[in-house]
């Protein structure tokens, strides 16, 4: 197995077409981040879906800084494998995630781990005869972290009812307000008008303006310190 890495931009983002340059025939995954976490860049994956699927591969995304955050369809971006988790965009407690898996490929993975609860036949535990589950439960060989399995659905039904178009509508004009608010003490601001920039992303600042803000900070910090240990 070779593992080819795919280099950033000078700007911080990944080139769709070097993604593209890297496929070979011999593809088999094709794993990356929906939204890059430290510039904030959206990747186009629908020619690279198209194109690892061509060589016979399967596209793995990590949506961890989109789900929640903006309209995110497994079918229409042609992804296999996509993972999150809970406690960022989604507004859910740490400790619960998600991963999805085009339902025709659940048989391609085989957990590493044997439980009670990812088997079939859980009864034949003590006869090594070991058939996993056909569902989602195959992953889990556990007991279930039930409360935030909970919250989390709790927050992708308040999500669907609020409607992700909505949603995303409002990030990314609250986003464009920030940018433009920053545009003049930041070294560095994408503007999420283009539609490559999600609301994720970060902003450089001078040194001296970093320099102030950590020592304003500090001095709020230990003021705050102070007042609550006399009181």
């Amino acid at each position: 197995m070779e593992l080819v890495e795919v280099d950033q931009q000078p700007d911080g983002r990944i080139d769709v077409d070097d993604v593209l340059d890297a496929i070979t025939d011999r593809t088999r995954v094709v794993s990356l981040s929906h939204v890059q976490y430290a510039s904030g860049y959206r990747i186009d994956l629908t020619p690279i879906a198209k194109l690892v699927h061509q060589a016979g591969g399967y596209l793995c995304v990590d949506a961890i800084q989109s789900l929640g955050a903006m309209p995110v369809n497994v079918r229409e971006l042609g992804i296999d494998f996509l993972s999150a988790d809970g406690h960022k965009w989604l507004l859910s407690p740490e400790g619960a995630g998600l991963f999805y898996v085009r339902e025709e490929l659940i048989p391609l993975l085989h957990p590493n781990v044997i439980g009670w609860m990812n088997m079939k036949n859980a009864s034949d535990y003590g006869n090594y005869q070991f058939e996993f589950q056909d569902d989602a439960r195959r992953f889990e060989p556990g007991s279930y972290n039930i409360p935030g399995v909970l919250a989390l659905g709790a927050s992708l039904e308040m999500f669907l009812e609020l409607g992700m178009d909505q949603v995303w509508s409002s990030i990314e004009s609250l986003t464009r307000q920030l940018c433009m608010g920053l545009q003049q003490k930041v070294t560095r601001c994408s503007h999420p008008g283009s539609g490559k920039v999600s609301a994720a992303g970060s902003w450089c600042l001078p040194r001296p303006t970093l320099w102030a803000s950590a020592c304003h900070w500090f001095k709020l910090s230990r003021n705050w310190k102070q007042r609550t240990s006399s009181s």
